[in-house]
């Protein structure tokens, strides 16, 4: 098959008998093809990958695989089970490669420090907490007499107690414990 021009494959394909244009990707004469789907099921209008990067390629990714999720809709209502099962394969690789590259991104976000697992997260706010709270647990200290003090502790324990609230709070809404 010659790999140099569009015209000449096609030309070649159309010397072969009809069992064999089946096996190499041509019409099959119903509109579907063998192991391919025909250019107009999935809109792919606007796809310009010169310049693409990871991150840009993910919404293009995500129209893709809804794209094919819309077109094997169409193909399975129109009960065109060739063209349906064809369509079913390519939607199961376009989420896999949608999936794929969510995970690279996302591992490459991490190791460039724009994200951070929930540990070290952890670790940072419990780095900047202690010497705030630290400072808070001398407070009463500071008091002039047993009363000042008193009003001292009483202050410092309803601001650790918000803190604590808020940190569960934090973790009920994160889906924590």
């Amino acid at each position: 098959m010659p790999l140099d021009a569009i015209e000449a494959a096609r030309a070649w394909v159309g010397r072969l008998p009809p069992r064999r244009r089946l096996r190499c990707g041509a019409t099959n004469g119903t509109g579907g093809t063998n192991g391919t789907t025909p250019a107009s099921a999935i809109d792919t209008a606007g796809v310009d990958l010169a310049g693409e990067t990871l991150e840009s390629g993910i919404p293009r990714l995500r129209r893709l695989e809804i794209a094919t999720a819309a077109a094997l809709d169409r193909a399975r209502a129109a009960d065109k089970a060739f063209e349906a099962a064809s369509l079913r394969k390519q939607h199961l690789d376009a989420l896999r490669g949608l999936y794929e590259a969510e995970t690279k991104l996302i591992k490459i976000d991490q190791a460039r420090g724009k994200l951070a697992s929930i540990d070290r997260t952890l670790m940072m706010i419990d780095a900047a907490f202690k010497p705030a709270v630290q400072v808070l647990r001398r407070l009463p200290e500071l008091g002039r007499d047993a009363e000042e003090k008193q009003r001292l502790e009483a202050f410092m324990n309803a601001v650790l107690n918000e803190i604590k609230l808020g940190a569960a709070e934090g973790l009920r809404i994160a889906g924590g414990k």
